[in-house]
């Protein structure tokens, strides 16, 4: 009996066996993976997004300035708990926790 065509076999059952002692879950390749896990969907409530108005901004690089609600505050200042990481001509930034906000500067309508 000729041994040659064996070899690739056994190096291939070698391969899976070691594949398989791995631990790694087994998953099938053609069902999509889930992109949140359904408990911590109904644990975690999302922070509200910020009830503030934003009146406006002075763009100025790193002394950026913006205007919420008559209170005026430069880059890394916290106004409820929301501190200020961005302004750009037309919205600004802010961070609580892991959250990121955006508030956009309102259109003015003439009277």
């Amino acid at each position: 009996m000729n041994m040659k065509p064996l070899y690739p076999l056994s190096l291939w059952l070698l391969a899976t066996t070691a594949l398989a002692d791995t631990g790694m879950p087994l998953r099938d390749p053609f069902v999509r993976p889930q992109t949140e896990s359904p408990a911590r969907a109904t644990t975690t409530q999302a922070e509200p997004a910020p009830s503030f108005t934003l009146r406006a901004l002075l763009v100025a690089g790193d002394t950026s300035l913006a205007n919420i609600d008559g209170t005026i505050l430069a880059l890394g200042d916290e106004f409820d708990g929301y501190r200020l990481i961005s302004v750009t001509q037309e919205e600004t930034l802010f961070e609580k926790g892991s959250n990121r906000y955006r508030i956009s500067l309102k259109e003015r309508t003439s009277r």
